[in-house]
């Protein structure tokens, strides 16, 4: 991974508040010369029959908060996420190829990726359709580290880079 990797870290409520875990908040490293950017606010309604975790994105030209979504939970682990006019159900976003596999697959922009476990650890590898990684989640440090571009192999078998974000 190349040092235009974008890198957000995900911070939690101290635990002595005895938040949810489903609320959190994302910032984006903009690296040692500035400070990190508050990019998402999650805030989960939890103690009712169905809780509701409400993600709000920091509009940078606005600069403002604007709701992105909500997602609606039908237990701790289950429900749906909309997204504006779109709903996924959870178990559709973390799919499994074999019922034996560990890893968790799921489809955006068109193209195949796959979330596995590194070395039987907490860390997680995304990578995509050419077994490319595109992403790293470090859980120690509660980071997400997503590469910038990577280099796959085209239909024709010639190399071709390919953009993720």
């Amino acid at each position: 991974m190349s040092g235009e990797d974008i890198i957000l870290m995900w911070r939690f409520p101290p635990p002595q508040d005895g938040h949810d875990l489903r609320t959190f908040n994302v910032f984006l490293n903009l690296g040692q010369v500035m400070q990190a950017l508050h990019l998402y606010k999650f805030l989960t309604i939890s103690g009712v029959a169905e809780s509701v975790t409400t993600f709000e994105r920091w509009n940078i030209i606005a600069r403002r908060w604007e709701i992105a979504g909500e997602i609606h939970w039908v237990n701790k682990f289950n429900g749906q996420v909309q997204f504006g006019i779109h709903t996924l159900q959870l178990q559709e976003i973390r799919k499994r190829n074999d019922q034996r596999s560990k890893s968790r697959g799921f489809m955006a922009y068109g193209s195949e990726y796959k979330w596995k476990i590194v070395d039987e650890g907490n860390d997680l590898v995304c990578v995509d359709s050419y077994e490319q990684t595109v992403a790293n989640w470090t859980q120690e440090t509660l980071e997400l580290r997503v590469v910038s571009r990577s280099t796959g192999t085209g239909e024709n078998g010639s190399a071709e880079e390919i953009k993720h974000v």
